[in-house]
């Protein structure tokens, strides 16, 4: 049986971005890789209002949109976020206490998501973030992990 060429891609997509999540955060596996995207979209979309969640959703492709939409409540109200701090600290109870997210996950996450997203795309992410993370975004460094100074030699990815 065939993949259908969507199917496929989406697969091939999202290997390479739990890589990147991997190689930035410094992390031994992709399933860490998995649960830190994960939380990372899940807070923050439980910190938008209903417009910004779906401006946000419509701009992520097909698996990370699946993500970030797991479990949505859109009666709930937005988690406001007062500063990037009290945002990374829910992210790390999201993961609590299986997985333990380096203190760059969030901006790990979002400088993946500015290399992989098209540029429309990642300005329509940036501007419907809260605005405590709006500097996090902006400082988030989008070239590719191999193209910065460290290395993962050394990890096993299981």
């Amino acid at each position: 049986m065939t993949n259908p060429r969507d199917v496929k891609y989406a697969t091939e997509q999202i290997a390479e971005w739990l890589g990147e999540i991997k190689d930035r955060a410094m992390l031994a596996t992709h399933n860490q890789s998995f649960a830190i995207l994960r939380a990372v979209l899940l807070e923050l979309r439980d910190s938008q209002e209903l417009d910004a969640i779906a401006q946000t959703g419509n701009a992520l492709p097909a698996l990370p949109r699946g993500i970030y939409y797991q479990d949505f409540a859109p009666f709930e109200l937005a988690r406001p976020v007062p500063d990037a701090q009290s945002f990374a600290e829910r992210v790390a109870e999201r993961l609590s206490p299986h997985v333990i997210g380096p203190t760059t996950t969030v901006s790990d996450v979002f400088a993946t998501l500015k290399h992989r997203l098209d540029p429309h795309e990642a300005g329509i992410v940036r501007a419907h973030l809260p605005a405590a993370l709006q500097p996090v975004w902006d400082e988030a460094d989008p070239k590719a992990p191999t193209e910065r100074t460290y290395g993962t030699a050394g990890l096993i990815d299981l």
